[in-house]
């Protein structure tokens, strides 16, 4: 009889137990503990609601009951969720507002380190977003309003130090656009006009201003201002038209002046570490036609004249742009 009675119990509760799961009232509200299956019958999810709305823990898993996910229901509809990859390190964090991302993200890698922070409103970008390398540096900074990049954006180098910054209006390039070096020195500086690159822009060369382009000349044709070092325009052919050196925006050192003539040649070259023979393009027959040097722009010293074929024609001494011999 104790037997039976036992048995009877038993049978009760575990009838009691088995139907407490995924039940929907007589509102077609789902109520108490749900669990859902894969086709393989392992635990996809298991949790609790009330009156439709899910409360308390949820907890996902990954085909074969890995946990995948953990919310916590906080009230109704906020949760603050952590998910996992399928080796249980954390892969992100952070609160869902009716199943939408809200307040601040957290990202991991699968070795568990921070690679982002992002800030939410109601499933949108709203706030900073920051990107970091593997050391915890960050490597990139953006704010967001309403899902689109706004403000200026900033990226790192690994060891912290400034990369570029970047302003941009409604997710476009809109204002100064500055790129660094890994010592601080700037590398470009330029003006964006609704992701347009417009005025005229800095390119730098270790800090030193190498030349600036101009990018509203007339037909689009983008204008190259030489500003320091040595500078180079070639004839259709590529053979070398002009050398000239500059500081300042001025001519200043050699100026080397080109004939168009002279063709090129391709020649065997050998590795002397591999052996191995390589063509190479070399200028044969280009003659000079001028030298001279300049200081700030005015010619200074000896002038050079040459015929086509590479003799000398005759040579001119100037002090700051006056002749004083010939």
């Amino acid at each position: 009889m104790k037997r039976a009675l036992l048995f009877l119990v038993c049978s009760v509760i575990a009838i009691a137990g088995f139907s407490q799961k995924n039940t929907i009232d007589n509102q077609g509200r789902k109520q108490g503990i749900w669990e859902k299956k894969y086709q393989d019958g392992s635990t996809k999810y298991i949790g609790q609601f009330k009156d439709d709305k899910p409360v308390g823990e949820f907890i996902y898993y990954y085909p074969g009951e890995r946990v995948k996910s953990v919310l916590n229901y906080r009230k109704p509809g906020v949760a603050y969720a952590i998910h996992l990859y399928e080796n249980g390190v954390k892969q992100s964090e952070g609160i869902y507002v009716e199943t939408k991302k809200d307040s601040v993200w957290t990202y991991y890698d699968k070795r568990g380190r921070i690679m982002s922070r992002e800030t939410y409103r109601l499933g949108e970008k709203n706030g900073l977003t920051e990107n970091y390398f593997e050391n915890g540096n960050p490597s990139l900074q953006q704010k967001y309003e309403n899902g689109v990049a706004i403000g200026t954006q900033k990226t790192y180098f690994e060891n912290g130090k400034l990369k570029s910054e970047t302003d941009l209006k409604k997710g476009i390039f809109h204002g100064n656009y500055k790129v660094y070096d890994i010592k601080g020195n700037p590398v470009l500086v330029g003006t964006y006009d609704n992701g347009k690159e417009i005025g005229v822009w800095e390119i730098y060369d270790q800090g030193i201003l190498r030349n600036k382009v101009d990018k509203d000349t007339l037909g689009g044709i983008e204008l190259i201002i030489p500003m320091n070092g040595e500078f180079t325009e070639n004839y259709a052919s590529e053979m070398p038209r002009e050398i000239a050196n500059y500081k300042d925006g001025k001519l200043h050192g050699t100026y080397e002046l080109y004939y168009d003539n002279g063709r090129w040649e391709y020649v065997d070259q050998q590795d002397p570490r591999t052996g191995s023979v390589d063509k190479y393009r070399k200028m044969v027959g280009h003659t000079l036609k001028m030298r001279c040097n300049y200081v700030y722009g005015k010619k200074h010293g000896k002038c050079e004249y040459f015929f086509e074929d590479g003799s000398l024609k005759k040579v001119e001494e100037y002090k700051m742009d006056t002749l004083v011999s010939k």
